[in-house]
């Protein structure tokens, strides 16, 4: 669910980054992401802290946290739709899957749709299909054989 990230610039400074998957914080804490699009949110959680002051093992020690808080209890009421299958779906489609064909799957409309992402992942889900897409290509670029198929 995370990647992290260490830096460390005067002796006894370190600031810590934690990646979520699109839909992972929203999952974990119920806040919205709109407001945490490119920026960074403080979080004063006394536990995450304490846990993060040894950046040796976090990795291990960072994802044992976050299973722990991530219960299927915690994580159900996040929210009544799938946004899991939402994020699937989009990835498994290399983003060529349309807002409308995943609102008809959803059983919302496409501006539910858009209230759900924005609250999810905090962009709409056709800048995200944008996203995935562009990533499918540089995978092709990165495996010549790849983009043989895509020319056929």
């Amino acid at each position: 669910m995370t990647a992290y990230g260490v830096l460390k610039s005067k002796p006894g400074c370190t600031l810590t980054g934690i990646r979520f998957w699109p839909g992972g914080f929203y999952a974990l804490f119920s806040q919205t992401m709109e407001t945490a699009v490119d920026s960074t949110i403080e979080f004063p959680d006394e536990d995450l802290r304490t846990l993060m002051r040894q950046t040796e093992n976090m990795d291990n020690r960072l994802n044992q946290w976050f299973t722990d808080r991530s219960t299927d209890a915690v994580v159900q009421v996040a929210g009544k739709y799938d946004f899991i299958y939402l994020r699937k779906r989009m990835y498994e489609s290399g983003g060529q899957v349309t807002v409308e064909e995943l609102a008809d799957e959803m059983c919302v409309s496409n501006r539910t749709l858009e209230r759900i992402f924005k609250k999810n992942v905090g962009i709409p889900p056709k800048d995200f299909l944008r996203i995935v897409s562009f990533q499918e290509v540089l995978g092709a670029i990165d495996n010549p054989g790849v983009i043989t198929n895509l020319r056929r």
